[in-house]
């Protein structure tokens, strides 16, 4: 069924079409997926918004957004999303309606993964759509990371370019990846308007009050693949260090394949010099299994390369437990802006490791943790404060915002917003954007009137707080296409 909410008069509902090969927690398959199931939910739930999920066979619920299922085949699902795209037609989507009755107003793509594919649905299905893309990650950094011969970091780099130059609005998942969507889009014609959104929470998940070790090992946490970009060695090499240095530890990392773990907890010793200190446990998409580490957890440890938001970092701080990120992230970059989050918050948290490899970078992170260990009680207390910072940044923020932005692109205001606190929309200066709803009743009222409200411009929101305006924008409906109300 379409998402719902109660009748708003005569004004037609905004649709929403996302499209994603993967959609979920439960594909366990990283950030995109989690991205993609968390915002096509909240969306769902926003007022003045019907919104359809496009996917590859089956997945988990999505709240209210109606899920149109393409029957899968033994390709990837990226794959056989993009040959439905490329060369299918809406008949070949069980519950797919005929464009002669439904069309959407935006259709959205993530990354590389489905981006392509939402592009040519809007080239051959629905050409009056909007085109929005999410970027998810740093493709050349992380290719550079990984040693990609330069021939590949092009292609990928492309693929995601020819997606951009068409889209009319690119949301960027953190401030890092808006400016890697500013890059692509570099030379368009038209630039598109720029967005960038901060992800949510998970739904539900106590605070935590961390208490100081005492008389036991420290518990670390560590979340993560253990791949060239996570970071997976380095700290192990920190930990040697702080091993050496009689500081008595213990690390729990989650996320290693089963198969894996045996053979990876006697190198982990290895590693670090002594037996013991480590505890190998699988990947999970159980959420009590990922609260029960939490709770055990002293501190949590983000050391990845680069990062391009930092989720599972995020979740921890959202949490209430001490986490430290790399400086190299999303993450690291939201909370250094002062129009956000507090500095001391910020610079408590954030490693200084950008530009550091080898033993420099072990330094790091050795330094770093030693400092939350042996100040515990401070940045539990920081911790805590960053838990009120982020009660204002949830997965329903994160929607009302990205609305609030297509909204005004509907109004022609092609810039860049950015996600505030509670949901309001701020521009690179830090200052509150006008609504699209304030926008309408300025132009109504004739030149000067908004600014008769705002001489110096709307102000930003103080960090941890401000509401979010979600006011719906009135439509009316397409040619072709009948006024469909939520129910």
């Amino acid at each position: 069924m379409p998402s719902s909410s109660p009748e708003r008069g005569t004004e037609r509902p905004l649709e929403v079409l996302f499209v994603a090969d993967l959609s979920g927690r439960s594909k366990g398959m990283g950030g995109v997926p989690v991205v993609s199931g968390e915002i096509t939910r909240a969306m769902a739930e926003q007022p003045g918004v019907n919104v359809s999920l496009l996917t590859v066979g089956d997945t988990e619920d999505h709240g209210q957004a109606r899920i149109l299922r393409i029957p899968p085949t033994g390709d990837w699902e990226a794959v056989r999303l993009r040959d439905i795209a490329e060369n299918g037609t809406p008949a070949d989507v069980p519950g797919m309606p005929d464009p002669d009755t439904w069309r959407p107003d935006w259709i959205y793509g993530h990354s590389r993964y489905s981006g392509p594919a939402a592009m040519n649905l809007r080239r051959r299905w629905y050409p009056e759509a909007n085109l929005g893309h999410y970027v998810h990650m740093p493709i050349e950094r992380y290719a550079e990371i990984q040693g990609r011969p330069p021939e590949d970091i092009a292609r990928l780099v492309a693929f995601e370019r020819e997606v951009v130059a068409e889209a009319q609005h690119v949301v960027g998942i953190g401030p890092l990846l808006t400016s890697v969507g500013r890059d692509l889009a570099a030379g368009s014609d038209p630039v598109p308007a720029l967005h960038e959104a901060i992800p949510g929470h998970p739904r539900g998940g106590e605070a935590l009050t961390p208490a100081a070790p005492g008389g036991r090992p420290l518990h670390i946490l560590f979340t993560g693949r253990r791949d060239d970009i996570k970071g997976y060695e380095d700290l192990l090499a920190a930990l040697r260090e702080l091993n050496e240095r009689g500081v008595d530890f213990r690390l729990r990392v989650r996320g290693f394949p089963e198969d894996a773990i045996a053979a990876e907890s006697p190198s982990a010793a290895a590693a670090i010099g002594a037996e013991g200190m480590t505890e190998h446990l699988p990947y999970t998409t159980r959420q009590a299994e990922l609260d029960a580490d939490d709770a055990w957890a002293d501190m949590k440890v983000g050391p990845s390369k680069a990062e391009g938001y930092g989720v599972t970092q995020a979740d921890g701080l959202w949490r209430g437990l001490p986490t430290l990120v790399n400086a190299e992230s999303g993450i690291a970059m939201f909370m250094s802006d002062p129009h956000r989050v507090p500095a001391d918050i910020g610079s408590a948290f954030i490693v200084a490791d950008l530009g550091l490899t080898g033993a420099d970078r072990a330094g790091a992170w050795s330094a770093a943790i030693a400092r939350v260990a042996a100040d515990h009680g401070r940045h539990a207390e920081l911790a805590a404060r960053m838990r009120e910072v982020m009660s204002d940044y949830s997965w329903q923020h994160t929607a009302s915002a990205q609305l609030e932005s297509m909204r005004r692109f509907e109004l022609g205001s092609r810039g860049h917003t950015i996600q505030g606190p509670g949901g309001v929309l701020l521009g690179e200066d830090g200052r509150r954007l006008p609504t699209a709803r304030e926008m309408r009743a300025s132009r109504a009222m004739g030149p000067g009137a908004l600014a008769a409200d705002y001489p110096a411009g709307p102000r930003p929101p103080a960090p941890g707080t401000g509401a979010a305006d979600s006011a719906a924008s009135g439509r009316a409906p397409a040619p072709g296409q009948a006024a469909r109300r939520k129910l």
